[in-house]
């Protein structure tokens, strides 16, 4: 199969003539396994091909390929403010990440980040100038990446976190709680997401 994309106006969609489109990306192949994503706050748009383990980032205005970068040992690419960060396939003791500008591909910081051997990495995420890393069973880490600090939190066992965009907090859910975190790794309130008898 292959993909192919559309873009429509706004106007129209009001007008319900959904038929008038533009073909975006047309001499980009994109097959299953393929993936296309769309980032409305950095304005762009990346792209994958599997099959030549190619990451490209186009301009979502004008659909211009802005920069690509390949490799086979690309293991995720997340998209944050401004920010990519490339994450490659684990090492036994390390994992290698990459920050990239959104907007020129520039290689911003390089880090190879010591791991414990032996246990599972459960999340890497980013937000904003900061890297958060959890491994199972281990302490959460973030990551400083204009100073390049690490700073341990007491968080063990989250299940996942949220950012919050106003607030420099992240949100963490394990077991039955909702827990803040300040970015210095303090545990800044916790509530209990049991329902009351």
């Amino acid at each position: 199969c292959r993909l192919r994309i559309s873009s429509i106006s706004l106007r129209n969609l009001r007008l319900r003539r959904p038929t008038n489109r533009l073909q975006i990306l047309s001499k980009e192949i994109l097959h299953c396994g393929s993936f296309v994503e769309f980032d409305p706050n950095n304005e762009i748009i990346l792209t994958f091909s599997p099959t030549k383990r190619v990451f490209k980032v186009w301009d979502l205005l004008t659909y211009k390929l802005r920069f690509y970068f390949s490799s086979e040992e690309v293991e995720e690419v997340k998209i944050s403010q401004g920010l990519l960060l490339v994450i490659y396939k684990r090492k036994k003791s390390h994992v290698s990440l990459r920050v990239l500008c959104v907007f020129t591909g520039k290689v911003l910081r390089s880090l190879n980040h010591m791991l414990r051997r032996n246990r599972k990495i459960d999340f890497i995420d980013q937000f904003l100038d900061k890297i958060i890393l959890k491994q199972d069973g281990e302490s959460m880490q973030i990551i400083n990446l204009r100073s390049k600090k690490v700073t341990v939190s007491q968080l063990r066992r989250a299940t996942s976190i949220l950012f919050l965009n106003k607030t420099p907090l992240l949100l963490a859910f394990r077991d039955k709680s909702l827990e803040a975190w300040k970015f210095s790794g303090e545990d800044f309130t916790r509530i209990s997401l049991e329902q009351e008898a």
